[in-house]
């Protein structure tokens, strides 16, 4: 790092292609990439021997029971015994102890016959001792047999180390870096760091330490980084077992942050920042990660190649207990010159007795007695101390490690690589045996579910549905034809890469050549037949295979051809994972945004879209190449039944398209599900409100119904406060609230200028009255100048359908493809479905109506999807306005789990189902979705160029309130008419007046006349009289 710095601050360099937690240096750096643990590597400690495994069982629990119940034993039947001789001397019972201790006690608590006698007339005491002893003796030993059966099958280990403290006390050293060894300090607790320091073995060279760690040398523990790591943990998962292993409480720091160094104040650390913080927030970072483990062993700085076990002997050998064998011999050799000593002491003890003859015989022959009891005794347990050997071994060496058979190999090697959940047996013919023993199948069922299938059995029998991870082991009958796989291929058709082992009753190695040719072609044809049914995981063994060192498969990449591998590489490999160079066959369908295809300026076509993102990404990582082997012409859809024929003639592997919809179809299959889709209807935005109808809009609002209010209740309270001061008729009353409705309210409510005049004498509630009118007044004229203006500067429209009920009744028209509308019968119900077809107008051509979706002609409803209209939606962003929308009570149906279309049984499916998973956890679809406007933009499906509509003018002109002004023409007519009317009946009125005056002034004339002559008369008649 300190070259990497210099060269930076020399300005050779701008940035280290290297994380580093260290920020003492005068550099710049970059956001938190990620956080890392500093820990230690471990060795896992070794198997404990073969030789030393009985010894650890007798230091356990039971070898201390197993102390304590022999000398429990042996103290109650010796004094039991000594109870009824009282007459022994102490060294006499010592002997005794000894020998029931080990002749009588220690074989029956291990399970060996002794020679024990109980008289009848025996008490019932030592009676159930001695029973007690036989069923406790068979109690320990099988507990023995089993504890050492068990050791043997799981072998134990020697105790891992887990604390600062036990590794100290180790014997393991620790490699470290010079520039991890002097950051120590820092980093560990001062009480461990001068004595871990002992410990610790600084490498010269970084690569050299580096070179270790790859290669897991197990004779070191190292430091590492928390990220390699990971690598190293999934390596060791090829292995049979882990040769290292990490412990919690060992560690030098945890939660380090890892940054790029760069230079100082550096151009680029911005932009690198805010990129690792996207990377982050999509996953990418995670993703990378992920894939070390492929690039490092891709750069061979792993050796991920499979190291075969060898499996344990059946039995044990003579080195197995050493240890036993070594002290029988010296015992042996003991118990033999104690035996010689023994008989020249008893010839020598005759001579003595025959040539002793003086008093105290009795006494003599008593201590003589004793002596050749003791004598006895003495050769009895030294004999007995020296077979006690024999009594441990000859029971181990019966007990077997579960054998490996000839077959338990190869399954143990395939359940190494992927776990086995279950096993399928087919054999070769109904009457004939099967290719494996008894034992064979016994050893598989011990943990494992087995089947045992004849070839006739129906596929209901056979398991091949089922979602465990199963082998099926088929024997090959000499005769092979492949009729005789059609039911067990059929059965495992869903299933197409499950694991198959076929196996060859006969033996390779040692058959002559002209057996070798008849199983080299017996081979082909089998592997011939497999690969036309695109079965996967096929592998072949003979029954010699052990010796003969091989198994045998296929493949296809990049063509069929037969592999014969050694037994060290792995059987069931990733095989998509290399497909070298193998084409891909697709062929786009060009449904957008999922598949975009277009001619660029050189009239060169042009692939691309999310799908085609997807299926290149998945050729990428698996060393393949996508090919469209039918020629591709842009703004041409493919329909369904186009690839129906193509998956027919094996002439493409997958649609670079999708599909939702599926039904039960001979040649058609789909992959995981990338993303649920809405089948929507786009509805054109209504459009704007004609200036000539804001006015009438508002007076149909809110506003004109508080108008009308407002209205009548001023005319009512108006009239009713006249009729009040002075009585009128109906007429007249309706006369005066129309007058006041028209000529004073209307004016005031709608703020113009009226003719009104109070006298001072008039009441307080009418001067209140009109007030409030004119208050009215002002705040309604300006509440609609106001609302006229705001109307005026954002533009009513009409109101959008939200309902099919409302989409019928507006009569609007929805285009669908023909190919879309075959599909409606799968979401709607016949009647339902027949209502929609007044709806619908079909339009024959899928492309015509892909583009008039993206061109946003609105003069028409159409089908589309939810991406496409995310598309649109942003598009339309851009717009001085929208000229589509959507509904969420109008749709066809949603959540539609959308797929890519394959070949059935395709052998890229589990493969793509993985990477789609896998783009779905680090948010990879979600980002090709979001990029799926940007790739429309380049394709120029979209026009991003903007048509700015026309500007609103400044002023209203005529025709924008042409009604207003035909009832402004009609009302002035008719008052004109009304003038006229009035000016007419006001001269007919005066004329009848005047006509009427006369009238009445001649009547009057006449009178007068009339009077005077009466009064002539009466005068005459009074001058007569």
């Amino acid at each position: 790092m300190g070259v990497s710095v210099a060269l930076l601050q020399n300005n050779t360099i701008d940035i280290i292609m290297g994380a580093s937690s260290n920020r003492t240096y005068d550099v710049g750096y970059s956001a938190v990439l990620l956080q890392l643990d500093w820990i230690f590597m471990l060795p896992v400690p070794p198997q404990i021997p073969d030789s030393e495994l009985l010894l650890y069982l007798l230091n356990s629990v039971l070898g201390l029971f197993l102390l304590i119940f022999l000398f429990v034993f042996a103290f109650v039947l010796t004094w039991q015994n000594l109870h009824l001789r009282r007459s022994c001397s102490v060294r006499l019972s010592l002997h005794f102890f000894c020998w029931i201790l080990i002749n009588v006690v220690l074989r029956s608590v291990i399970g060996q016959p002794s020679c024990t006698r109980v008289r009848v007339s025996a008490k019932f005491l030592k009676r159930f001792l001695h029973i007690l002893l036989l069923f406790s003796g068979i109690f320990m030993s099988t507990l023995i047999s089993a504890s050492l059966q068990s050791c043997l099958t799981s072998p134990l280990r020697r105790p891992r180390i887990n604390t600062f403290p036990d590794l100290i006390k180790s014997s393991i050293s620790v490699k470290i870096s010079p520039g991890g060894f002097s950051l120590l300090d820092g980093l560990i607790s001062k009480r461990y760091v001068r004595d871990l320091k002992k410990v610790l073995i600084v490498n010269t060279s970084i690569d050299e330490l580096q070179r270790q760690r790859t290669n897991m040398d197990p004779h070191y523990g190292y430091t590492l980084f928390s990220n390699l790591w990971s690598v190293l943990a999934r390596y060791q998962a090829n292995l049979p077992q882990p040769l290292f292993y990490v412990s919690d409480e060992i560690y030098v720091t945890k939660g380090m942050p890892m940054t790029i160094p760069m230079q100082k104040n550096s151009i680029y650390e911005n932009a690198l920042s805010l990129m690792i913080n996207q990377f982050h927030s999509v996953g990418l970072i995670e993703l990378w990660h992920r894939q070390m483990y492929d690039d490092m062993v891709e750069a061979r700085k792993l050796n991920a190649t499979y190291q075969g076990q060898q499996p344990r002997n059946g039995i044990f050998d003579l080195e197995d207990f050493y240890w036993l064998w070594c002290v029988y011999g010296v015992g042996v050799t003991i118990s033999i010159l104690v035996f010689f000593a023994e008989i020249w002491h008893h010839r020598r003890a005759m001579k003595e007795r025959d040539g002793a003859r003086r008093p105290g015989v009795a006494c003599l022959s008593i201590e003589k007695g004793e002596y050749e009891c003791t004598a006895m005794l003495t050769k009895a347990n030294i004999l007995l101390i020296c077979n006690l050997q024999l009594l441990f071994a000859y029971p181990a060496s019966n007990w077997t490690v579960p054998g490996v058979s000839n077959v338990s190999f190869i399954v143990d090697k395939i359940n190494a690589e992927r776990r086995i959940n279950a096993f399928v047996i087919i054999n070769a013919y109904d009457t004939s045996e099967s290719c494996l023993s008894d034992e064979d199948v016994r050893r598989l069922s011990a943990n494992t579910t087995v089947k045992l299938l004849r070839p006739s059995s129906k596929c209901s029998n056979s398991s091949g549905d089922d979602n465990r991870e199963l082998l099926l082991i088929r024997c090959i009958p000499e005769n092979f034809k492949p009729e005789l796989f059609e039911a067990m291929i059929g059965c495992s058709a869903r299933k197409r890469d499950i694991r198959m082992l076929f196996i060859w009753n006969s033996e390779y190695a040692t058959a002559t050549m002209q057996s070798r040719l008849k199983l080299d072609k017996q081979q082909k044809l089998i592997f011939e037949y497999c690969a036309k049914m695109n079965l996967l995981n096929v592998i072949g063994i003979y029954r010699d295979y052990l010796s003969e060192g091989h198994f045998y498969t296929f493949s296809y990449f990049p063509d069929f051809h037969l592999e014969r591998k050694p037994l060290s590489e792995d059987c069931f490999p990733d095989r998509i994972s290399d497909l070298k160079g193998t084409a891909i066959r697709c062929i786009p369908d060009q449904i957008h945004p999922w598949s975009i295809v277009w001619a660029d300026h050189n009239e060169n076509v042009q692939i691309g879209g999310f799908l085609t993102k997807l299926l290149q990404q998945f050729a990428t990582r698996n060393n393949g190449t996508l090919t469209f082997p039918v020629t591709v012409v842009p703004n041409r859809f493919v329909d369904i039944q186009s690839w129906l024929s193509l998956f027919e003639n094996n002439t493409i592997d997958m649609v670079c398209g999708i599909i939702g919809l599926l039904g039960v179809n001979p040649y058609l299959d789909e992959s995981a599900t990338i993303f649920p889709v809405d089948w929507i209807i786009m509805l054109p935005i209504p459009q704007r409100m004609a200036d000539s109808e804001v006015y009438l809009y508002m007076l149909n609002s809110a506003l004109g119904l508080f108008l009308l209010i407002l209205l009548f209740v001023f005319s009512f309270v108006l009239t009713l406060e006249s009729l009040l001061l002075q009585r009128h008729t109906k007429r007249e009353g309706c006369l005066l609230f129309i007058s006041f409705l028209t000529n004073t309210v209307l004016r005031g409510v709608i703020g113009q200028p009226s003719s009104l005049r109070f006298p001072h004498s008039v009441r307080l509630l009418k001067r209140f009255l009109y007030i409030t009118l004119f208050v009215s007044g002002i705040f309604m004229s300006t509440f609609i100048s106001a609302s006229l203006q705001s109307y005026l500067t954002s533009s009513l429209r009409y109101p959008r359908i939200n309902s099919f009920a409302e989409l019928r009744r507006a009569g609007m028209k929805v285009k669908i493809s023909r190919y879309e509308y075959t599909l409606l019968p799968a979401y709607f119900e016949p009647k339902t479905l027949k209502w929609l077809e007044r709806v619908f107008t079909v339009v024959p051509s899928f492309d015509e109506l892909q583009n008039q979706r993206i061109n946003l002609k609105n003069r028409f409803a159409t089908t589309i999807i939810s991406p496409l209209w995310s598309v649109v939606s942003r598009y339309q962003s851009n717009l001085p306005q929208p000229a589509f929308y959507t509904s969420k009570n109008i749709y066809i149906s949603k959540g539609i789990p959308m797929a890519v279309p394959m070949q059935k049984h395709s052998i890229y499916k589990k493969s793509l189902n993985k990477m789609i998973y896998n783009a779905h956890s680090v948010g990879l679809t979600q980002l090709w979705s979001n990029q799926v406007y940007d790739d429309m933009l380049a394709a120029k499906k979209l026009n991003t160029t903007v048509n700015l509509v026309s500007r609103r003018k400044e002023q209203l002109e005529l025709r924008d309130l042409y009604w207003l002004w035909w009832l402004y023409g009609v009302g002035v007519l008719l008052s004109t008419l009304v003038f006229f009317a009035e000016l007419w009946y006001h001269k007919r009125s005066t004329k009848k007046a005047k006509r009427e005056q006369s009238e009445e002034n001649e009547r009057v004339e006449q009178y007068e006349l009339n009077m005077q002559a009466f009064r002539r008369v009466a005068l005459r008649r009074q001058l007569r009289d």
